[in-house]
């Protein structure tokens, strides 16, 4: 179930690209345009590394931004960061059985981790 964006080589997607997309893709549900702003803001991050990144994932085709404008998710974008969520969540379900004495945010701080670090062999199906 792995997008081709994820998996070609001159086209992988770093973490950190990953959580700027996961981020629009976040952000994107509740607002059709996304801001440079709203990103910086919840990702504590500055608005020059926001440009640098959003120049980086519209390259990659996964997000449209207009110039000094609005930002929008393309479908390949929408597909790439939904396929991370899917992971997220599944290792959020997994972490707590684990019986590990964390909070919340160490299991969501955990799953992104561990989305971004297992081996892509671990999201396949199994047949």
């Amino acid at each position: 179930m792995s997008h081709p964006v994820m998996q070609e080589e001159e086209n992988t997607i770093s973490t950190a690209q990953m959580r700027y997309l996961y981020k629009i893709y976040q952000i994107s549900l509740t607002k059709p345009e996304v801001l440079s702003a709203d990103i910086a803001r919840k990702l504590k991050v500055t608005k020059p590394s926001v440009v640098k990144m959003l120049a980086v994932l519209s390259e990659k085709n996964l997000i449209f931004k207009k110039r000094y404008g609005k930002i929008s998710i393309t479908d390949a974008g929408i597909q790439v960061a939904h396929e991370y969520e899917c992971r997220i969540k599944k290792m959020m379900s997994l972490i707590p059985k684990m019986g590990l004495p964390l909070s919340e945010q160490e299991v969501l701080d955990s799953a992104f981790v561990l989305a971004d670090t297992l081996p892509e062999k671990v999201w396949e199906p199994v047949e």
